[in-house]
Protein backbone atom coordinates (compact mmCIF):
# COMPACT_ATOMS: atom_id res chain seq x y z
CA UNK A 1 0.00 0.00 0.00
CA UNK A 2 1.37 3.38 -0.95
CA UNK A 3 0.89 6.55 1.06
CA UNK A 4 2.06 8.83 -1.73
CA UNK A 5 -1.49 10.14 -2.29
CA UNK A 6 -2.02 10.95 1.42
CA UNK A 7 -1.26 14.58 2.34
CA UNK A 8 1.68 15.10 4.73
CA UNK A 9 -0.48 16.79 7.36
CA UNK A 10 -2.79 13.73 7.52
CA UNK A 11 -0.17 11.64 9.37
CA UNK A 12 0.41 14.34 11.97
CA UNK A 13 -3.29 14.52 12.84
CA UNK A 14 -3.43 10.73 13.45
CA UNK A 15 -0.68 10.73 16.06
CA UNK A 16 -1.85 11.44 19.60
CA UNK A 17 0.59 12.56 22.29
CA UNK A 18 1.48 9.86 24.82
CA UNK A 19 1.22 12.21 27.80
CA UNK A 20 -0.80 15.33 28.57
CA UNK A 21 0.93 18.44 27.26
CA UNK A 22 1.03 20.05 30.72
CA UNK A 23 3.12 17.11 31.96
CA UNK A 24 5.93 17.69 29.46
CA UNK A 25 8.16 15.18 27.72
CA UNK A 26 10.70 14.77 30.51
CA UNK A 27 8.08 14.29 33.22
CA UNK A 28 6.23 11.88 30.95
CA UNK A 29 9.36 9.74 30.74
CA UNK A 30 9.70 9.92 34.55
CA UNK A 31 6.10 8.75 35.01
CA UNK A 32 6.69 5.86 32.63
CA UNK A 33 9.92 4.86 34.42
CA UNK A 34 8.15 5.10 37.79
CA UNK A 35 5.30 2.91 36.56
CA UNK A 36 7.78 0.35 35.15
CA UNK A 37 9.62 0.24 38.49
CA UNK A 38 6.39 -0.15 40.49
CA UNK A 39 5.13 -2.78 38.07
CA UNK A 40 8.38 -4.77 38.21
CA UNK A 41 8.66 -4.67 42.01
CA UNK A 42 4.98 -4.62 42.97
CA UNK A 43 5.29 -7.94 44.85
CA UNK A 44 8.23 -6.68 46.92
CA UNK A 45 6.50 -3.35 47.51
CA UNK A 46 3.13 -4.97 48.21
CA UNK A 47 1.36 -2.83 45.61
CA UNK A 48 -1.69 -3.82 43.62
CA UNK A 49 -1.30 -3.68 39.84
CA UNK A 50 -2.21 -0.31 38.32
CA UNK A 51 -2.06 1.16 34.83
CA UNK A 52 0.04 4.00 33.47
CA UNK A 53 -3.20 5.93 33.04
CA UNK A 54 -3.98 5.45 36.75
CA UNK A 55 -0.52 6.77 37.63
CA UNK A 56 -0.97 9.74 35.30
CA UNK A 57 -4.30 10.52 36.95
CA UNK A 58 -2.66 10.20 40.38
CA UNK A 59 0.10 12.62 39.39
CA UNK A 60 -2.61 15.01 38.21
CA UNK A 61 -4.33 14.83 41.62
CA UNK A 62 -1.04 15.38 43.42
CA UNK A 63 -0.92 15.08 47.19
CA UNK A 64 -4.60 14.07 47.39
CA UNK A 65 -3.93 10.87 45.41
CA UNK A 66 -4.39 7.62 47.31
CA UNK A 67 -2.24 5.79 44.74
CA UNK A 68 0.74 8.12 45.19
CA UNK A 69 0.34 7.80 48.95
CA UNK A 70 0.31 4.00 48.72
CA UNK A 71 3.43 3.96 46.52
CA UNK A 72 5.22 6.35 48.87
CA UNK A 73 4.35 4.35 52.00
CA UNK A 74 5.32 1.07 50.30
CA UNK A 75 8.73 2.44 49.35
CA UNK A 76 9.28 3.84 52.85
CA UNK A 77 8.44 0.45 54.39
CA UNK A 78 10.93 -1.36 52.15
CA UNK A 79 13.57 1.27 52.91
CA UNK A 80 12.95 0.96 56.65
CA UNK A 81 13.14 -2.84 56.52
CA UNK A 82 16.41 -2.62 54.58
CA UNK A 83 17.87 -0.19 57.10
CA UNK A 84 16.80 -2.41 60.00
CA UNK A 85 18.41 -5.45 58.33
CA UNK A 86 21.63 -3.51 57.74
CA UNK A 87 21.67 -2.34 61.36
CA UNK A 88 21.06 -5.85 62.65
CA UNK A 89 23.91 -7.27 60.57
CA UNK A 90 26.31 -4.61 61.90
CA UNK A 91 25.25 -5.35 65.48
CA UNK A 92 25.83 -9.09 64.94
CA UNK A 93 29.26 -8.44 63.46
CA UNK A 94 30.25 -6.20 66.36
CA UNK A 95 29.09 -8.84 68.86
CA UNK A 96 31.20 -11.48 67.09
CA UNK A 97 34.24 -9.22 67.18
CA UNK A 98 33.79 -8.50 70.89
CA UNK A 99 33.50 -12.21 71.71
CA UNK A 100 37.12 -12.55 70.63
CA UNK A 101 38.13 -10.23 73.46
CA UNK A 102 36.06 -11.88 76.17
Amino acid sequence: MSFSNVPDNHHASCVQPAFPSELGEESGADVLATWAFCHSFRDVLGLPPFSVDALLAAVGRGSTSALLGAVHIAMLRVLQADMEDAHASVVLQVRREWKCFL
